[in-house]
């Protein structure tokens, strides 16, 4: 019985030691979103956003709809990112409207990154939040 609270009691300090020391003690989101965001300049190619801010989670294809009389391009549903498979359909002239990488850091920071037909930026748009909804300060 000692011998597995003794177990227990390392194991916590340990873990409380590597929660520090590791770095992640001290991660904030909100402040890696905003560096993230930084980073991304009008003309960047995907996969230089993808280094710049992380490979995205998914990507949404701009698509043409009709909403009575007029034409309007906007985000399909999100799909899986590989990048083997947006490289594909990238090559075979698959987005011909472009498309986005959604990015949530945290419940203040998230953006959409947009891109041409060609996979190169063409400018970043801040998203709807839960701080925007709740009028928190960042």
């Amino acid at each position: 019985m000692k011998m597995i609270l003794g177990l227990i009691v390392v194991c916590a300090v340990g873990g409380v030691i590597l929660y520090f020391v590791g770095g992640y003690g001290s991660f904030d989101p909100n402040k890696a979103g905003q560096d993230a965001k930084a980073k991304i300049a009008p003309g960047m190619t995907w996969k230089q956003v993808a280094a710049a801010a992380g490979s995205p989670r998914g990507y949404r294809s701009i698509i043409k709809r009709t909403r009575g009389d007029v034409e309007v391009l906007e985000p399909g549903p999100e799909n899986p990112f590989d990048e083997a498979k947006m490289a594909d359909r990238l090559a075979k002239n698959e987005l011909e409207y472009g498309f986005t990488f959604p990015y949530v850091f945290s419940r203040a920071v998230a953006f959409d990154v947009y891109f041409d037909s060609a996979g190169n930026v063409e400018h970043v748009a801040d998203r709807v939040t839960e701080a925007d909804l709740f009028q928190m300060n960042r």
